[in-house]
């Protein structure tokens, strides 16, 4: 599941109409011979090791006969595999621990595939209920390494998508101007649905509209992950210490401010635990420090990132919902 947060760029593609029209719906065999007819041999096994309920992204481990181990995904909708590609070419020669690009294509009916080498591991988010708080702490400073490694892969004049060498295309020349029309596509999506609470949806709309005069961003873009949490943090357990091991999922990276990648970590872990906040930021501010502009702006960005999720989530991963609806009372909460 993907989390879908207004800096991320709310297009007609990330509506649940459109993802009906694109869901893939293959078998696994029939995945194993697309897969085997890409390596021009026969694999020992295959294993779905995505969010296939969804019927999104469809993404399987393989294993050959030589023992090579990689990852294959094809992409519901074009245009996320140019960034992916472009993320991991852009990583390959830095410290981030992203995986290694092996080969990526496009299928006779125009979909669009990458394959990687698999990385070992389990994600955070499906250990961290067993780790100690000082491991945690551990964890989440290299986390903030590794961010600051990917923040500063490369700086951008404009704000915008990665074609597949990694260039801003259809940029923006002013991170609020792309803001603004991210919060315009929200607007929309919200308004045209039934929602529960929908009320509270649109007094947050109101508020997001008031109060984005007050609200500052940074003048360059960065390389940005946008969905850095984890879900998409691999760890391993060496000699009885879990230590990171990868960073997964880049298919929504581009050039942005680098506040966009703190939101989900302020959503699922800082604003109940300080310590981890601390943890992270000791590690980050090795490479850039947390600006006012952010700290001053937060609760806000905080609302649109709950309005992002309640645009899409009620149908996709209602589940999910109620964290959107609950961002959301908290600033209004916050704002009395």
């Amino acid at each position: 599941m993907i989390l879908e947060l207004i800096l991320i760029d709310v297009k007609k593609e990330e509506t649940f109409e459109e993802g009906e029209e694109n869901m893939l719906n293959y078998t696994e065999k029939e995945m194993k011979e697309i897969i085997e007819n890409i390596l021009g041999k026969e694999i020992l096994n295959i294993k779905p090791v995505g969010n296939h309920h969804l019927k999104r992204h469809l993404v399987y481990g393989i294993k050959t006969h030589e023992g090579d181990e990689l990852v294959f995904k094809m992409y519901y909708v074009n245009g996320r595999r140019s960034r992916e590609v472009a993320s991991l070419t852009l990583l390959e020669e830095g410290s981030v621990l992203s995986p290694k690009l092996i080969d990526y294509g496009t299928l006779e009916n125009d979909i669009e595939w990458i394959l990687m080498e698999r990385i070992e591991g389990v994600t955070l988010d499906s250990v961290m209920h067993m780790l100690d708080e000082k491991t945690k702490r551990k964890i989440f400073n290299d986390m903030g390494k590794q961010l600051g490694e990917l923040h500063r892969t490369k700086e951008y004049e404009k704000f915008g998508d990665f074609d597949i060498e990694g260039n801003v295309v259809n940029g923006y020349k002013t991170y609020k101007e792309k803001f603004s029309i991210s919060c315009n596509n929200i607007e929309k999506d919200i308004l045209e649905q039934e929602l529960p609470e929908k009320d509270i949806l649109i007094d947050g709309l109101k508020a997001l509209k008031e109060d984005i005069h007050n609200i500052e961003f940074d003048e360059k873009g960065s390389m940005t992950h946008g969905d850095y949490d984890g879900r998409n943090i691999l760890v391993h357990e060496i000699d009885g210490e879990w230590k990171i091991s990868g960073i997964i999922d880049f298919e929504i990276c581009y050039a942005s401010v680098r506040d966009r990648d703190m939101l989900a970590l302020y959503e699922k872990y800082f604003l109940e635990n300080k310590e981890l906040e601390e943890s992270f930021y000791e590690g980050y501010e090795r490479y850039f420090k947390i600006s006012n502009k952010f700290k001053d702006s937060l609760d806000y960005l905080l609302l649109s990132s709950g309005l992002g999720i309640c645009s899409w989530a009620y149908k996709q991963a209602p589940d999910y919902y109620p964290e959107g609806v609950k961002l959301v009372k908290r600033y209004l909460e916050i704002m009395k």
